[in-house]
């Protein structure tokens, strides 16, 4: 399974422009930026190749890291 983080997109643009929302986006990856659509393709290519053959039942997180960091299920 593949979880991608944020992406670079068109139609995120306009979000993305507001005051403080890429900020506070970069905030939280700890790679400090956005994944391009063809970041996520090679990891798409790579787990469709040979090469990629003997992984079985994971999850690849193509997020730049906030998965790592950010506690998606907070106690409340």
């Amino acid at each position: 399974m593949l979880i991608k983080g944020p992406v670079r997109l068109d139609r995120r643009t306009k979000n993305l422009a507001k005051p403080g929302v890429v900020e506070a986006l970069l905030d939280l990856i700890p790679t400090r930026r956005l994944s391009t659509p063809e970041e996520v393709a090679d990891v798409v290519v790579f787990l469709a190749s040979d090469a990629a053959r003997s992984i079985t039942g994971e999850v690849i997180a193509a997020d730049g890291g906030i998965r790592s960091t950010v506690n998606l299920y907070p106690k409340v």
